[in-house]
This record gives structure tokens, C-alpha cells and sequence, in this order.
């Protein structure tokens, strides 16, 4: 069953044995736990209910193209590109920020299609200061350029009393676990309760590993030189298997 932010705050208490009265442990330090459970739990793999998909446009002379919000910089994003006139859609070249900024130096003069693009913040002049994320894609398309993107999102943060964490329902509690871990953890005598607390959201995350990186499909997927097929079985067993020329006993 999904779990709330304010029903995960009230399991939390409920381990360190503070429920009546938020006297030691105050709700905005074990918000604060909980919220970063939630991240290094998404941080811990590449989750399959992380990867998100969105879409966008590059006009013709502009660079840039806005992301969505949850984009991460350190993690894998794809950058597909098609435009009319071109049967088929290509890959564009991710880079370093660094790399990209000279590449802009080497090839200055606009295309039809880029070829590279880097990940990076740009400030939107507003008086509060606030930056957006975007691709900027080198050379300058001097066309509109369609764009799919995949990407390992960021959870959102939990604030509301309703929020619900983004992450499957079964390990919300590994979550709580971790937050009670560092609750505990101030309290300096009680250095063994944290140690169970952590104990149980690695099981939580070791249990994920499980069910969602481990597990084999009905159908695998072959990859090679040409495009993925789908097979009964992996590529070496699919290799050495001998079909016999009659069938039955």
C-alpha cells in the first residue's frame, strides 16, 4: 500500500518511540531524512520506473532546448532528433559541458542536423535567480528539429502532507527505515537501532535489485551489429541448440 508523507512521518515515530509529543526528533528533521532516503534509494540503480520520456522542439537558429523538471546531470539521457525531409531520426552525440563549450568554438557556423549536445543550466534573467535546464545542440540547427529524450528522472521532493514518494509502493518502508536509521543516530547511545534501521532499507534496496534488475524477461532481448531481436533464449544457448530431425519418442 502507498504511504504518504504524513503517514510515513507518524511510521517513523512510531520506531523511535516518540508519538505522542514531537519533543526530541522534530518533524522537519525526520521530513528531511525521509526525503533523502527517498533520493539515495533512486540513486542506487538505474531504476526502470524512473526512465521517462518527453518531447520538444528546437527551433530553426535557436540551440537550446528546455527540459523537463527532474532531469538529472549526472545520469544517462538520450537525445533522438528527426526533421521533415529525412526518412529516418538520429542519435545525438552526448558531452561533457566542458567539451561542448568548444565544440561551439569549432563549429560556429549553423547545419541542417547537429550532432552533439550537451546538458547544462542557463539563467532565465528573473529577478529571483532562478535557472532552467536545458540541451543546448552544436552545430545551430537551421531547421525545426523534432526531439525524444529518455531520462532517469529525480523524485520530486516530499512537502505536503499528501505527497507520495515516487518509488513502488512495496518499498516505501525502506524509506521510513532509513529516516529512523538517522533519527537514531542522534541519539548517540543508540548507535545499534541505527544500525538495525539501516540494516532494513538495504534489504528494501537489495530486495528492488531483485525484482526489478534480476529478473529475466519472458522473451529476451539479443543485441548485435543489427537491430534487437527477439529470441527464445540468450545468444550462446540459441547458438548450440540442435533441433532433431523427427519429433517424440
Amino acid at each position: 500500500m502507498a504511504l504518504t508523507l504524513a503517514q510515513m512521518l507518524a511510521q517513523v515515530r512510531v520506531i523511535i518511540g516518540e508519538t505522542s509529543v514531537a519533543d526530541f526528533w522534530t518533524d522537519a528533521e525526520l521530513k528531511l531524512w525521509l526525503n533523502e532516503g527517498l533520493t539515495r534509494f533512486s540513486l542506487a540503480e538505474k531504476w526502470p520506473w524512473l526512465v521517462t520520456e518527453a518531447t520538444g522542439t528546437i527551433q530553426n537558429g535557436d540551440p537550446e532546448l528546455q527540459l523537463q523538471d527532474g532531469v538529472s546531470y549526472s545520469r544517462h539521457i538520450n537525445f533522438l532528433l528527426s526533421r521533415e525531409g529525412r526518412l529516418a531520426p538520429w542519435l545525438c552525440e552526448r558531452v561533457l559541458p566542458a567539451e561542448g563549450f568548444k565544440l561551439r568554438m569549432r563549429y560556429y557556423i549553423a547545419a541542417i542536423e547537429p550532432q552533439w549536445c550537451y546538458v547544462t543550466s542557463v539563467s532565465d534573467n528573473d529577478a529571483d535567480g532562478e535557472t532552467e535546464t536545458v540541451a543546448r545542440f552544436i552545430p545551430t540547427p537551421t531547421v525545426d528539429i523534432d526531439v525524444e529524450y529518455q531520462y532517469y528522472r529525480t523524485p520530486s521532493t516530499l512537502a505536503g502532507d499528501s505527497d507520495v514518494p515516487d518509488l513502488p509502493s512495496e518499498y516505501h518502508m525502506a524509506v521510513v527505515h532509513y529516516a529512523a536509521a538517522r533519527a537514531w543516530e542522534k541519539e548517540l547511545t543508540d548507535g545499534v537501532k541505527a544500525q538495525e534501521q539501516d540494516g532494513l532499507y538495504a534489504e528494501g534496496v537489495a530486495q528492488a535489485r531483485e525484482e526489478y534488475l534480476a529478473a529475466t524477461p519472458d522473451q529476451p532481448l539479443v543485441a548485435g551489429s543489427e537491430p534487437p531481436q527477439h529470441r527464445f533464449m540468450d545468444s550462446d544457448t540459441y547458438t548450440r541448440m540442435r533441433i532433431p530431425d523427427t519429433l517424440g519418442p
